[in-house]
Order: structure tokens, then sequence, then C-alpha cells
């Protein structure tokens, strides 16, 4: 399933980043976003499922590592 991730400093900040993920279901992209935007101490992020930003890199995961791939 393709998604776009979206994140935030909080709620009514402006988008600071914009991501395509790929996952096995809702329940894996969600865990995967959740993970990423602690990672980067982001406050707020949402995923739109089912859709996809041809301008966006993609965030990339391998085992337990994730990195975001531009181009």
């Amino acid at each position: 399933m393709n998604s776009v991730l979206t994140l935030r400093a909080d709620a009514y900040a402006p988008i600071t980043e914009t991501l395509n993920l790929s996952a096995r279901g809702t329940n894996e992209a969600q865990k995967v976003a959740a993970w990423y935007a602690e990672s980067k101490d982001y406050g707020y992020w949402e995923l739109k499922f089912n859709k996809a930003d041809n301008d966006a890199p993609r965030l990339i995961r391998n085992g337990n590592q994730l990195r975001v791939a531009r181009g």
C-alpha cells in the first residue's frame, strides 16, 4: 500500500516534510510513520492512504533502520 506521510512540528505548524511510504497495510504504515516522526521529533504526522506524491522522496525502511531516498 502506498501512502503520503506529512510531518509537522505540531498540529498547527506548516508542513515541514512530505514523504512517500510503502507498507504492507495500514497498521504497518502507521507504525513506520510513528517511528519516523518520533525519531525526528515531529509532534504531528498524517497519512493519506492509497496516494503518492510525485515530487516527494521515499521513506525506505531496512530492518530497524529508516532512510529517505531522494530522486
